[in-house]
């Protein structure tokens, strides 16, 4: 909680605001984003996949490849 009573959140302090400007989406994911990544690998649709890391960062890696 905030001295004035308000909650505050981790991702209002500075530091996480300077990451989130950093992203290409400009924003945090969403938790229903990861609903397909996770119903893919959990189902026969992501059988084939193996030895793959998922990751759900809004695509920063986009900037440096």
């Amino acid at each position: 909680m905030g001295q004035d009573g308000s909650e505050r959140h981790i991702f209002d302090i500075p530091a996480a605001q300077e990451i989130i400007a950093k992203i290409p989406e400009r924003r945090r994911g969403r938790i229903y984003e990861l609903i397909g990544p996770v119903i893919t690998l959990a189902k026969d649709a992501g059988s084939f996949i193996c030895g793959s890391v998922v990751v759900p960062d809004g695509a920063p890696i986009a900037l440096i490849a």
